[in-house]
């Protein structure tokens, strides 16, 4: 089996393959393989949508992760479109409308390692807060690229062994739901939903929130307006009781903490 091709190794492991996604060893080389799963249910993400356009925040209207086939042909077209853009994406050994297989992006000697791991593990707030800039200045040149990312939370960026940072999971494109701006404003909103608490745990809430602001006014004023537009939705949550809502709580003060930030900077 391991000395056919990549497209035969695909084939034959989503055939028993029942887990979405599975680590395999192929060549002497770490791969993942992506298997088409069940449609994901859409009356969450209808909800969402008539919160955001109630309230006109465009760049927070959920964009749905069909699952199946068609999320599978997302992220090939995705993963394939943004590499030749010289975006940081995993290479696309094979793929067929049952699945894909990519290659991992680190090795023996140095494993990749999740953003979200390395920053929360930072030896200091310096460590987190340079690298929490680089994470801001490797997504502003993105949009300089004219690209964005689905999702660009922690969890969807690691260190590759070269300690580059690469991007992953595209299995929904926001450009079908929504214009070029605004997908630029979410991959920004997607970014302090996930990192805040971390800056918050290091104590750099204010400094995350001073270089990110320097960072956005570089883009459109359409982008700009709709990342700080946020700090409207979440004005009213300072009166609930977040210190009883245990580890969410917390996590909640962290973003209001630093949208308050780029308020006082508007």
């Amino acid at each position: 089996m391991y000395n056919c091709s990549p497209q035969d190794f695909l084939t034959q492991k989503l055939a028993t393959q029942t887990a979405s996604i599975t680590k395999y060893q192929f060549k002497q080389q770490t791969v993942w393989i992506k298997k088409a799963s069940e449609r994901h249910s859409i009356w969450l993400y209808r909800i969402f949508g008539i919160a955001a356009k109630l309230l006109r925040l465009q760049a927070l209207t959920p964009v749905p992760n069909l699952g199946g086939q068609q999320s599978i042909r997302t992220e090939i077209h995705r993963l394939q479109a943004l590499r030749q853009q010289g975006i940081n994406v995993p290479e696309l050994l094979a793929y067929n409308n049952q699945g894909l297989m990519i290659a991992d992006v680190g090795n023996a000697e140095v494993p990749s390692e999740q953003l979200e791991s390395a920053l929360k593990n930072s030896a200091s707030a310096e460590d987190c807060l340079h690298l929490y800039k680089r994470i801001v200045d490797e997504l502003h040149a993105i949009h300089q690229k004219e690209a964005w990312l689905s999702e660009a939370f922690l969890r969807n960026m690691v260190l590759d062994k070269n300690k580059h940072i690469v991007f992953l999971d595209f299995e929904s494109d926001p450009g079908q739901y929504m214009n070029q701006q605004l997908c630029f404003a979410r991959d920004w909103l997607c970014l302090i939903f996930s990192a805040s608490i971390y800056l918050k745990s290091h104590d750099i809430l204010e400094q995350g929130s001073s270089y990110l602001y320097s960072t956005v006014q570089q883009e459109s004023k359409q982008t700009q307006n709709a990342v700080l537009s946020t700090t409207k939705l979440f004005h009213w949550l300072n009166k609930l009781p977040l210190n009883k809502l245990g580890k969410d709580g917390y996590r909640l003060t962290a973003v209001l903490t630093l949208l308050a930030y780029l308020k006082a900077l508007m």
